[in-house]
């Protein structure tokens, strides 16, 4: 894919990644927190466009909804986690690619998201532990990015399965 193309895809899956974060948000039954599907956009571009896009789309796109939404303390931890969980995701996802035959790729994904999900779940940790400055409070909210990332798996998982001649199409000719 062009350069040009994986430039606009970028700008494109990042406003997604922010109206995906705002708009489908769902309260946790704890009262502790809520879950969106950001995460699942920020997959789909690490896995479709590559590292780099999933970062850009990732951090910016994360960063710009918790500004939206009032979080602004947020958006410079949102910058940087979400940021790393789309680089994570679609470096893991290029490099198994690579190595595995095309009818495995779909473990390949489910593989590099659970990995960016790591990455996500131990940034949101320290976090949320400098912001509130309590390794318990952060410790319970752990069960939260745990959901979170289980739901975004799925979504994506879905949307991968439901686009899989598109997705081979582009793994083939990076």
């Amino acid at each position: 894919m062009k350069k040009t193309k994986i430039i606009a895809f970028t700008g494109v899956f990042t406003a997604l990644v922010t109206v995906a974060t705002i708009v489908f948000v769902f309260h946790l039954p704890s009262g502790r927190g809520f879950i969106n599907f950001g995460d699942a956009i920020i997959f789909m571009t690490s896995i479709l466009f590559g590292p780099f896009a999933g970062m850009i789309a990732g951090g910016l796109g994360s960063a710009a909804a918790d500004l939206i939404l009032g979080y602004a303390v947020w958006a410079p931890f949102s910058l940087i986690i979400k940021g790393a969980e789309g680089l994570v995701v679609g470096l893991v996802s290029a490099a198994l690619c690579k190595v595995l035959k095309p009818k495995l790729y779909f473990a390949a994904y489910i593989v590099s998201m659970i990995s960016g999900g790591i990455v996500m779940i131990v940034g949101y940790f320290f976090a949320t532990a400098i912001l509130v400055k309590s390794f318990e409070v952060a410790a319970v909210g752990m069960i939260d990015s745990l959901i979170q990332i289980g739901v975004s798996i799925t979504i994506a998982a879905f949307l991968l399965a439901a686009t899989k001649s598109i997705i081979y199409a582009i793994n083939k000719n990076r």
